[in-house]
């Protein structure tokens, strides 16, 4: 009985190992093929002048850099959720992960800017990330929580500033919105988003 047991072991091992095999193939050329094209998207809705690319650990996505006409300075984060982990999967589902892209636009020309940070409230370790860098530069900011039509945001904006100035502005545009940021020191906007370019090219917002 023991020796079937193991041969049943050792069958089921070894048919997981091949479908973890291959579906890390599978995985790899999707992920490839979108960057690719999401590269190429970028470059012809932003049009940089100058531009530089850094891959983050080939599969985990790439940050690049923009220069804009009049000084303006682009930076885009791309990450991807590993679903090429084929063992990793029911993880990913229960911990929330996905595909993100941070947009991370800096003016040359000076603008008034107060500061504020919206982050969609199930979007937890965003907030995480944020309450850290808040606390860690010593920020203050009052917290607020609002509801808008198309979930329920924690801002942290200036000291007798109206949380709901951000709120409006994600309730007017089509993009689905985990983080949209404000920042007057640095005189910069910062949006993280789905990967995909097509609700800006339908927003008014760009």
């Amino acid at each position: 009985m023991s020796a079937v047991l193991d041969f049943v072991g050792l069958t089921a091992l070894m048919v997981l190992s091949v479908a973890s095999v291959m579906w890390y193939f599978r995985e790899r050329k999707k992920i490839l093929m979108f960057m690719r094209n999401y590269v190429k998207e970028l470059e012809e809705f932003f049009k940089p002048r100058d531009k530089m690319y850094t891959l983050l650990g080939y599969l985990v996505g790439f940050r690049a850099t923009y220069k804009l006409g009049g000084g303006d300075e682009l930076y885009i984060l791309f990450t991807t959720a590993p679903r090429y982990a084929l063992l990793y999967l029911p993880f990913i589902k229960m911990l929330g992960r996905e595909d993100l892209s941070t947009y991370f636009y800096k003016s040359g020309k000076p603008h008034r800017l107060r500061t504020y940070i919206a982050v969609r409230q199930s979007a937890k370790r965003t907030l995480m990330v944020v309450e850290s860098d808040i606390q860690r530069l010593g920020l203050k900011l009052e917290r607020t929580t609002v509801e808008t039509p198309i979930g329920r945001y924690v801002v942290f904006h200036e000291l007798g500033a109206s949380p709901y100035l951000i709120s409006d502005v994600i309730q007017k545009t089509s993009l689905d919105v985990r983080k949209l940021a404000a920042y007057g020191n640095l005189n910069a906007v910062e949006v993280t988003v789905p990967p995909g370019l097509e609700r800006w090219r339908r927003c008014g917002t760009c």
